[in-house]
């Protein structure tokens, strides 16, 4: 199935006020436009990392974790297959989410389950709402 965020060429954040973290969302492989978006969007305390994520990672990455500052980034480049972009845009999200766990100081266990995956169905919720409030209208 064609994927219908092809092209979209979109950057938004999803705010996660419980843990003051915010996530950065990267669609699209239009790597100017999108570099534009996110100077604009990132808070300037933390924007130095922007060279980091430029300069230090190859543009072919899916996601950008860092470990000691709340700026978390999943970059998805465009996709032709529908699936395929929710399979990676899953996968991201459950690495961002350890990370954010990680950083917060947030162990896995049995008794933190719970905390994950709400979590994951948070960001995931967001990020798809989102998405859809910026597809261009037909």
């Amino acid at each position: 199935m064609k994927n219908k965020y092809l092209g979209l060429n979109k950057v938004f954040s999803v705010d996660i006020p419980i843990y003051d973290i915010d996530l950065v969302v990267m669609i699209g492989d239009d790597i100017p436009a999108l570099k534009k978006q996110l100077e604009e969007l990132v808070k300037e305390d933390l924007r130095y990392k922007l060279d980091e994520l430029w300069n230090q990672h190859d543009i072919s990455l899916q996601g950008y974790y860092t470990h000691n500052d709340p700026l978390k980034v999943i970059y998805m480049s465009d996709m032709e297959d529908y699936y395929e972009f929710i399979s990676v845009l899953s996968h991201e999200i459950l690495h961002a989410v350890f990370n954010m766990a990680q950083y917060i100081g947030l162990k896995y266990s049995d008794k933190s389950e719970e905390a994950y995956t709400y979590l994951v169905g948070y960001i995931t919720r967001e990020i798809y709402k989102q998405l859809d409030e910026n597809i261009p209208s037909t």
